[in-house]
């Protein structure tokens, strides 16, 4: 018997999969009606051993704890030294964040450089080694929630200690630099903040971030 996810000729072993399918199915796959869950708090997955996932009872059996995050070197290439590898973090789920944060702000041939490292965003220095910038998100912010990326709470501002957080798509489109100020509004948020109004408040009434309006008012940003 095949296995039947499609286009996979191995043997099926377990639920009609093949071992790696089988593999991958244990790993990320949630408790159907008939299956027992994961006795960690907030878990849906499919409970195998000791009453846990195939994750949380890994994170058990090699920490002790269903919640710890793995240690740096835990995530080394197999035949690497901790002592001459860069950072040991290639494999972390974080990595690809990391990743794709330093691309959009240093290449210019990346997708969405022109909304990041084209106009000045960049990545708090120390977070330019990875195992720097994964220990402190972890620490700030904690692991990746499902279905959201990394964000910047002020849009114009860059990613920093103090500036992030894990949005969804949605969250993310309110912050995006889509709203265009004409000349016009230039000179009405000028005009409100030399008449006391706070610049939070102008933000807001324009759709547009504080350190836009910020920026705006110290002649570093003109209409567009």
């Amino acid at each position: 018997m095949e296995c039947n996810e499609r286009g996979c000729r191995e043997p099926a072993r377990a639920r009609g999969l093949c071992v790696n399918h089988y593999a991958q199915f244990k790993r990320t796959a949630d408790a159907g009606p008939g299956d027992a869950r994961c006795s960690i708090r907030g878990c849906k997955r499919i409970a195998y051993t000791l009453g846990m996932c195939n994750t949380h009872y890994l994170r058990v059996r090699a920490h002790g704890d269903p919640h710890a995050v793995k240690h740096p070197t835990d995530y080394l290439p197999r035949g690497k030294d901790a002592s001459n590898y860069k950072h040991g973090m290639t494999g972390h789920p974080l990595w690809g964040t990391w990743r794709g944060a330093m691309s959009r702000c240093y290449k210019p041939c990346a997708v969405g450089y022109k909304d990041y490292g084209g106009r000045g965003i960049q990545v708090h220095e120390p977070w330019h080694d990875a195992g720097n910038f994964i220990r402190d998100i972890l620490a700030e912010i904690g692991e990746r929630p499902e279905g959201q990326s990394l964000d910047r709470k002020d849009n114009d501002d860059n990613y920093r200690p103090g500036n992030v957080q894990w949005s969804t798509r949605v969250e993310q489109a309110r912050t995006k630099r889509t709203t265009k100020l004409s000349d016009a509004d230039i000179m009405e948020i000028k005009r409100r903040h030399t008449g006391g109004e706070m610049q939070k408040d102008i933000a807001a009434h324009f759709g547009v971030s504080r350190g836009h309006i910020s920026a705006i008012l110290s002649g570093l940003r003109r209409a567009g």
